[in-house]
């Protein structure tokens, strides 16, 4: 005879739809937590920084190595809105990057979930580009990903921020 646990009973008395939930919510935080562990390596190639602060610029190579990405926070990073200063060039050269499309978007891997505003993105001058509503609803990591999708290029970088 097979005996069952409670637990086991318990889940079987449950609706589809709530077991669903519960496997999907166990399932976004596995992928938070491989995404935190693994230092960024499921960006699939994307840079990922480390923490950084509001102490100026943070630089780095986009993850195809086709972009510098330099990352600056225009004020002192804190829970709310947030705006950067991202300039894009070429490595080795240093030439803009100019007249692409850089998508932003923020999301706190340790808690699997994306802000819950748009940030905007204007260039504002060749290859610098002003990202406003970069919202941190919470204290904690939150991660701020840069994406350039162009005719000719394409690259990602991630950046870190501990808001206190």
């Amino acid at each position: 005879m097979i005996e069952r646990s409670e637990s086991q009973d318990r889940s079987s008395t449950r609706s589809p739809s709530r077991r669903r939930r519960g496997a999907l919510a166990r399932l976004a935080l596995l992928g938070a937590l491989a995404l935190a562990g693994s230092g960024g390596a499921a960006l699939g190639g994307a840079a990922l920084g480390g923490c950084g602060g509001a102490e100026g610029p943070e630089e780095r190579e986009g993850g195809t190595g086709v972009i510098a990405f330099e990352v600056e926070p225009l004020r002192p990073l804190a829970e709310g809105e947030n705006a950067f200063r991202v300039r894009l060039t070429r490595p080795g050269s240093g030439d803009p990057v100019e007249g692409i499309a850089l998508r932003v978007s923020s999301l706190m891997p340790t808690m699997g979930h994306a802000s819950p505003a748009e940030p905007r993105v204007e260039e504002v001058e060749p290859g610098v580009y002003e990202v406003t509503n970069v919202v941190f609803s919470m204290p904690g990591l939150w991660e701020v990903r840069y994406r350039v999708v162009g005719a000719d290029v394409s690259d990602e970088a991630a950046f870190q921020y501990e808001i206190r």
